[in-house]
């Protein structure tokens, strides 16, 4: 075919008003593939209420996380980091309180480091100012140990994260025993490192405040673990987009299988030493 002619046929079936005269689609294939969907996400979620039903057993009298429709509080907006700042910093203040392990809950790779700091006075600092800068929380065991956690609600990739090169650099500086490597907490990540921060996961925080709280709840009680339970639904709901079997919105039951296996993890159970 000469390229006049090509050029001709491409602009033909490029125009989407064009249609082969007599010509009828079959929708077939499609519905199947629609039906096969429909039929999957009911096995999602039907695995899905089961798992939410045992977390709620788990945690009585409390409830599971995802029941709690925190995300409908406007204060808790998405974008709101303050809010989730504020609210964290108390949480690992009370699981401190509880007898619980912040060091394992936050993931900082330091041999014996939780050993090291049980018995040590905990302090949390909010907005702790430094020349040149602001950091998100600040968490001290005594004199011995520094830990800074600055808070995205999106992606480490797509976050402003240009101070924290002096973030990390005022920490280097500090004369203190035990200063773990700094957490950028995030939605995701897909670096090792940035700007000298570690990155760790929403959903990983969750999970593990998940496998505490029957403890937590034990310990501190009911009023207060329900507090943490609503942080981390505020967290799944809001951040992670996770959904539960009564939502009915289009397109949710495609995020059954994710949130499964989020619960999943969440019921593996850890005991507060």
């Amino acid at each position: 075919m000469k390229s006049s002619g090509m050029a001709r046929v491409l602009r033909k079936w490029a125009d989407p008003r064009v249609r082969s005269e007599g010509a009828r689609v079959n929708w077939g294939p499609v519905k199947q593939i629609l039906q096969a969907a429909r039929d999957q996400s009911q096995v999602f979620e039907s695995r899905l209420q089961r798992l939410l039903d045992e977390s709620d057993d788990a945690l009585f009298p409390l409830r599971d996380p995802l029941r709690a429709n925190v995300g409908l509080n406007r204060w808790l907006a998405r974008d709101r980091e303050e809010a989730y700042s504020d609210w964290l910093a108390w949480v690992l203040q009370e699981i401190n309180r509880g007898g619980g392990d912040i060091i394992g809950l936050l993931q900082v790779r330091h041999p014996e480091l939780s050993k090291y700091c049980k018995g040590l006075p905990l302090k949390v600092d909010r907005e702790f100012v430094i020349p040149g800068g602001r950091l998100d929380i600040v968490v001290r065991f005594g004199e011995e140990v520094l830990l800074i956690i600055e808070i995205k609600t999106t992606s480490a990739d797509i976050a402003e994260i240009a101070k924290q090169k002096l973030y990390r650099q005022w920490l280097d500086a500090q004369s203190i025993r035990f200063k773990p490597q700094p957490i950028l907490l995030a939605v995701d990540a897909r670096e090792v490192v940035y700007e000298g921060f570690a990155p760790l996961l929403w959903a990983d925080v969750c999970t593990s405040l998940r496998r505490t709280l029957p403890t937590i709840r034990d310990r501190i009680g009911v009023v207060t673990a329900a507090m943490i339970v609503a942080f981390v639904s505020a967290v799944e709901t809001n951040l992670l987009r996770l959904a539960q079997p009564a939502e009915q919105q289009a397109g949710r039951s495609l995020l059954y299988a994710r949130t499964a296996e989020h619960v999943q993890r969440g019921l593996e159970i850890e005991q507060v030493e």
